[in-house]
């Protein structure tokens, strides 16, 4: 915290460090200078005596640091020959010596890794909160009256100052966007530190953000045509070179390393390479019971590593059972990734077995484009000729032309979730997205582009979802498909690499085209074929969906209060409305009744037990 004319707290600061335990329990402190004050939860994975404990000091330059720096020991070995002495072994100590000596800019623009940190000069009196590249590790801020408050989650800032959410932000939630934004959040005036962005704060000026990295920063047409030119042989090897790096350097820890994997073909292929280099790493899935299960192709998986693997078997009632308690922590209405839900499972499973950091395979759908949809962009026009033939037919109708474009007219909710978030995504694709691929025929520019996209959307909803899920319980999600060389790679590859023609109906939702071609690819080599060639799945579970809601719910709560609707209107919407739109709304509900009624969350987890059930045959 930084505030305006009065003194920082210790008490303050102790209320904000108890927030976020469980982000580290290992070691807690807080520093007060003057008006400014840093507190620190640790969660110790390298260096684990006290020399790594934070807030990190030398008199002028104070460090709160999250996260890890994966080249720290290349910096350490530059920082030695300038001259600087290591008191421990801690990447949080490289990291605040490099920032001394070089300065935020030019530590930004070398470091690598994952991270969210303030520093201060006290003698200029400035602050920097700076987040890295992707948005892998979060960073709030807010500004008020009484001066700048900052934290790992918002929870922490509401131990200090009066947080609420916002109540149109929250509604519009419902469409699944309260999650997917790079700037904004659902609670009032409560913004994130945008990923590759850093925040200069001086206590007599306004705050300011500047923008330091983004995807498009990697798009070369250079690098674009070297790859092009390549063989298939000399490709292949440079993608798996570029993966295997990354899960070695991921691998960096003093205490136990595991791997999330879904038996899937990304978290399985990381598993192969990590185990590899670790004999010792231990493997997680969850098993959502029932027709969503993939635990045959996770024991598939373990049995070809010779590799232990923990289970977590998640029934569909487990779902009315931690709905309350995984809301409190995702900080959003929990509308759209309900297997966030069974994902806190299997974090707990994992630090029970004295696992903290692990690893994961988010971020190869988005570079390598494997999401189902993306592949049916590329040819949706051959599907969709008839439609289009239809369409063109009646459009030459009198009367009936004006009609079907009235019809055809903007998707309000979507028009609405897209004002809430500033039309943060379109504004970067028309103001210059499409032009860094400038050197693309345009009719792949936008299936390259998607890349980027999914990048400043999906991927930051994926990325929050892993870090609250895991955090609950001190698990640190680590990504080998987010090292900075493989997105770079990743983001230039050509589109035959990404999406391929093959003889076989590779997958029912997009028959005679293979996604994520390279990855396939080089899994063939590691791989059982019937893993290598697994079409995506996704973490499916018996979410919303299969909910059955008792009117009743709703009575005297968030949603009622907030729209001022009667028991009778409450009724009528559960009996006629779309069904799943009804379950979402108590996923918006719950969110209300935690952070803006302040309800139990006991109380809340009763009050959905009585009143929901799962409808699962």
């Amino acid at each position: 915290m930084a505030l305006k004319n009065l003194q920082a707290t210790a008490e303050a600061l102790e209320r904000m460090g108890q927030a976020l335990t469980h982000r580290g329990p290992d070691h807690f402190s807080a520093l007060v200078i003057g008006n400014v004050g840093f507190a620190h939860n640790r969660l110790s994975i390298l260096d684990l005596s006290p020399a790594g404990n934070q807030p990190f000091t030398d008199g002028r330059y104070v460090l709160t640091y999250n996260g890890e720096i994966y080249n720290y020991q290349e910096l350490k070995t530059d920082l030695k020959q300038k001259g600087h002495t290591f008191s421990g072994t801690s990447d949080t100590e490289v990291l605040f010596h490099y920032l001394g000596h070089y300065g935020v800019p030019e530590t930004l623009r070398t470091i690598r890794g994952m991270y969210a940190f303030s520093y201060y000069d006290r003698q200029t009196k400035s602050l920097f909160l700076c987040r890295d590249r992707y948005g892998i590790k979060p960073l709030y801020w807010m500004h008020n009256a009484r001066g700048l408050f900052w934290g790992s989650e918002i929870k922490a800032i509401a131990a200090a100052t009066e947080v609420k959410p916002d109540p149109l932000r929250t509604l519009v939630a419902l469409s699944g966007s309260g999650d997917q934004s790079s700037t904004y959040t659902v609670f009032r005036d409560v913004f994130h530190v945008p990923p590759g962005s850093y925040l200069t704060y001086k206590i007599d000026q306004p705050p300011e953000i500047t923008r330091y990295y983004s995807p498009l920063d990697d798009i070369q047409e250079d690098y674009y045509r070297e790859l092009n030119g390549m063989d298939d042989d000399a490709i292949l090897r440079l993608f798996e070179e570029l993966i295997r790096n990354s899960v070695k350097r991921m691998l960096m820890s003093d205490v136990p390393v595991g791997v999330f994997v879904s038996g899937g073909i990304d978290s399985s292929l990381i598993a192969v390479l990590a185990r590899e280099l670790n004999r010792d790493l231990a493997l997680f899935t969850s098993n959502v019971v029932g027709a969503y299960s993939e635990l045959e192709s996770s024991q598939m998986l373990a049995q070809s590593l010779v590799s232990p693997l923990f289970v977590s078997h998640f029934k569909p009632e487990q779902m009315l059972l931690d709905l309350a308690r995984v809301t409190y922590h995702y900080e959003c209405p929990l509308v759209k990734f309900t297997n966030a839900i069974p994902m806190a499972r299997l974090a707990e499973l994992a630090r029970g077995h004295g696992v903290k950091p692990v690893l994961t395979g988010e971020g190869s759908d988005e570079l390598f484009l494997g999401y189902p949809g993306l592949i049916y962009s590329r040819y949706k026009r051959v599907l969709d000729w008839p439609v289009r033939a239809i369409h063109s037919v009646y459009r030459s109708l009198p009367g009936i032309k004006k009609f079907m474009e009235k019809a055809e007219a903007v998707n309000i909710n979507s028009f609405m979730a897209s004002l809430v978030m500033g039309f943060e995504r379109q504004y970067i694709a028309e103001r210059g997205g499409y032009d860094a691929f400038h050197f693309l025929p345009k009719k792949l520019i936008p299936l390259h582009y998607k890349s980027v996209a999914m990048f400043d959307e999906h991927l930051i909803a994926l990325l929050h979802r892993n870090d609250r899920m895991g955090m609950q319980y001190c698990i640190e999600s680590r990504f080998p498909f987010l090292d900075e060389d493989l997105v770079k790679f990743g983001l230039n590859l050509p589109l035959r690499w990404k999406i391929r023609r093959t003889g076989r109906i590779h997958d029912r939702k997009h028959p005679f085209w293979m996604d994520k071609a390279i990855v396939r690819t080089v899994a063939r080599k590691y791989l059982p074929q019937k893993l290598a060639q697994k079409p995506k799945w996704g973490f499916g579970m018996y979410g919303f969906n299969f909910l059955k809601v008792d009117p009743a719910y709703f009575t005297d709560g968030y949603i009622a209060d907030m729209l001022g609707l009667s028991g009778s209107v409450l009724k009528y919407i559960v009996e006629t409305q779309d069904r799943y739109a009804v379950a979402k709304l108590v996923g918006v509900d719950v969110f209300g009744r935690i952070f803006d009624r302040g309800e139990r969350l006991e109380d809340i987890t009763n009050h959905v037990l009585k009143y929901l059930a799962m409808n699962v045959k």
